[in-house]
């Protein structure tokens, strides 16, 4: 877009003509009016209304006048001589040859270039003083600044082309750059929907190989994070000896009361968690560290402080004892005198006060002067600007005065070299006043070309400023579609860090599911070890039942022991039962607990497949939204790449577009085309 913008610019500046095309249109008017013809015009229509100038008259199109400028350059000397010859011409105006200089000085060319040839016929003589005749390096040096100006318009509009290749190219950088992050964000998709498919196949796989392998994995982290913690407290243990040796040494020993009032860790209940977990403990054994530091340099810098305390103590003793010791050697001093010393000491601190104010109130008048004759110098400066300015003005004005006077003493040396002796005093009168006649309409008319000129640089200005609208309007254009794709690129980097958030989220998800099928593998492990006991305790039932019947058998043999061995096996019978009960009731238990938390376990299992499918659409919204950013980019491109084809059609043409001049003869001339293309 300031590629656009600086176009506008260019070919503004190009519509707007140079004073030496408006000079060279004039010329090429009055031409026109000589031979009967009429020069090429172009209405110009005012930027708010469809109706023409207020000046009536059209302005020519820029090509016309820069055609006319090259060719006036060019075919000037021959044509004015052709047309100073011209019968056709004397007859129109009869000019002489000071009104011919004077029309040529003011359109900008030197009368002595060209070859006055007015009065040559028949039966008069030509003049003593002829000027030499135009020399060809005044039309060459014509031609090479045409070409060089057109050289230039050329270059500028290359580094137009340039400047837009530049911006296309930054423009196919950046959907190159999106699309690659385009590519990778679906990549990683693919990779997660994979991660996704294994950790189901892994699921549904075997669940003693998992819970073998959950199992391994658990022992391993537990073995690994004994060793850590047992590392941990090492270093905790000699950290803690170093610290207690720097401190005896240092210090003494508590005694029995101190250490009863110290508030430590409570000698009941269990340990803190901190206390033994090294997450918890690393940032407090660092802090405990940095405190110690703050400590130890807090001591050395008042150990320091301390010393040089020391110091100007002592020097303040010593001079005390000095003036003390030249007191006792002195006269002793009496009260009057001490009273008065007080008072004189007073006096001159308030002196002192009073000089400190003075100062204060000096050095702000200071300040303040300081102020104003910067304020002033720096007037003066603008003032010294000015002048300088209006005396270079003055100065230029002066050179340009003292040309003209040059310029007019030649005239008059020239007439007065052609006046002797020739032309008489009625005759010259009459001449004068023809020349005075002239000359005022000459002034009319440079008058009525003025106010032409003016309306046309008011017309000019007034399209100026319409053009200005329109380039703040595509500035103001740029900076919305800047802002548009800053709110694309907000939107992609929310879109990534959403992904983001979602990745860390499924791989949270998956950690649960992991400590979920380890918690389960456990349980498995406690009820294989409850059947087991269900099994020993059916065993030992069995073999109670056994031997009750060894018991009945024996019975039968002795009926001394019948009757204790009836209690003991009663006893026996009731305790087998209250510890079957107990049994049975636990199992009961601990079904209940492992059905109520699978249920919950196939909960947190199905809340996670919502989530999961709830970022699934997240991660389609960004996709979707990525895509229509890649519609949006694609519509800008195609409209800059029009815009490009249609800016350099539009080159092709005013570099195609040729030149025409109908001058006398209908001489057509246009100007040589550039070799290589844009």
């Amino acid at each position: 877009m300031p590629a656009l913008a600086k176009r506008r610019e260019v070919s503004v500046t190009l519509c707007m003509p140079c004073p030496t095309e408006i000079r060279y249109y004039s010329m090429y008017t009055f031409l026109s009016q000589i031979w009967g013809a009429r020069p090429p015009r172009k209405s110009v229509k005012e930027p708010g209304t469809g109706a023409a100038g207020t000046c009536g008259q059209a302005i020519p199109s820029t090509s016309d006048v820069s055609a006319a400028a090259g060719l006036a350059c060019f075919f000037l000397p021959f044509l004015l001589q052709v047309l100073f010859e011209s019968p056709r011409f004397h007859c129109h105006m009869g000019w002489t040859v000071k009104m011919t200089k004077i029309f040529l000085t003011r359109m900008g060319f030197h009368a002595c270039l060209l070859q006055h040839n007015v009065h040559k016929k028949k039966d008069e003589k030509p003049p003593l003083c002829e000027k030499p005749p135009p020399s060809p390096d005044i039309t060459g040096r014509t031609r090479q600044r045409c070409i060089e100006i057109t050289k230039e318009k050329f270059e500028e509009l290359k580094e137009e082309n340039l400047l837009l290749s530049n911006a296309n190219q930054t423009l196919t950088l950046e959907l190159n750059l999106i699309k690659q992050a385009m590519k990778e964000l679906q990549l990683k998709l693919k990779r997660t929907e994979k991660e996704n498919r294994k950790l189901k196949e892994a699921e549904k796989a075997s669940p003693q190989e998992v819970t073998a392998a959950s199992e391994l994995l658990y022992l391993r982290k537990q073995a690994q994070e004994l060793v850590d913690e047992n590392d941990g407290l090492k270093m905790t243990v000699h950290r803690l000896n170093v610290e207690l040796s720097r401190y005896q040494t240092k210090f003494r020993h508590l005694s029995k009361e101190e250490t009863l009032n110290i508030d430590g860790l409570p000698s009941k209940g269990p340990t803190p968690p901190w206390l033994l977990d090294i997450k918890y403990l690393s940032p407090l054994l660092l802090a405990y560290e940095d405190r110690m530091k703050e400590k130890d340099d807090l001591n050395a810098t008042l150990q320091e402080e301390m010393r040089v305390f020391r110091m100007r103590v002592q020097e303040v003793v010593k001079e005390n004892e000095e003036l003390h010791r030249e007191l006792t050697k002195s006269s002793p001093v009496t009260r009057e005198e001490w009273h008065q010393l007080q008072t004189q000491a007073e006096l001159v601190l308030e002196e002192n006060k009073l000089l400190i104010e003075q100062l204060e109130i000096q050095q702000r008048k200071v300040k303040d002067t300081h102020k104003e004759r910067l304020q002033e110098v720096s007037k003066l400066t603008k003032q010294l600007m000015l002048l300088e300015t209006k005396t270079q003005s003055q100065k230029k004005e002066l050179t340009e005065n003292k040309e003209q006077l040059e310029i007019l003493r030649t005239e008059c040396q020239d007439l007065k070299t052609q006046l002797d002796g020739k032309i008489a005093v009625n005759v010259h009168a009459s001449i004068v006043n023809e020349l005075k006649s002239q000359l005022q309409k000459e002034e009319e008319k440079g008058g009525a070309e003025m106010e032409e000129l003016m309306g046309k640089l008011a017309l000019l200005q007034v399209q100026k400023q319409s053009l200005l609208l329109e380039k703040n309007s595509l500035a103001a254009k740029n900076q919305a579609l800047g802002a548009e794709l800053d709110r694309a690129q907000k939107i992609n980097r929310r879109s990534q860090k959403k992904i983001d958030v979602l990745k860390k989220q499924v791989e949270k998800a998956m950690e649960k599911e992991m400590s979920a099928h380890q918690y389960l593998a456990n349980l498995v492990g406690l009820a294989e070890n409850i059947t087991q006991e269900r099994d020993n305790l059916m065993c030992l039932a069995k073999c109670l039942e056994s031997e009750k019947h060894g018991v009945l058998n024996k019975i039968i043999e002795g009926n001394i022991r019948v009757g204790r061995l009836e209690e003991k096996i009663r006893g026996y019978k009731k305790q087998a039962a209250l510890k079957v009960g107990d049994i049975s009731h636990r199992l009961t238990e601990q079904q209940e607990d492992f059905a109520s938390k699978t249920a919950r376990y196939q909960q947190e299992m199905r809340h996670l497949h919502r989530m999961l499918q709830d970022k699934q659409d997240i991660l389609d919204q960004a996709l979707q939204q990525k895509r229509e950013m890649e519609g949006e980019l694609e519509v800008v491109w195609q409209s800059t790449s029009k815009e490009n084809q249609r800016i350099r059609e539009l080159l092709q043409a005013a570099l195609e577009r040729p030149g025409v001049w109908d001058g006398p003869g209908e001489v057509r001339w246009a100007p040589a085309a550039p070799a290589t293309g844009t």
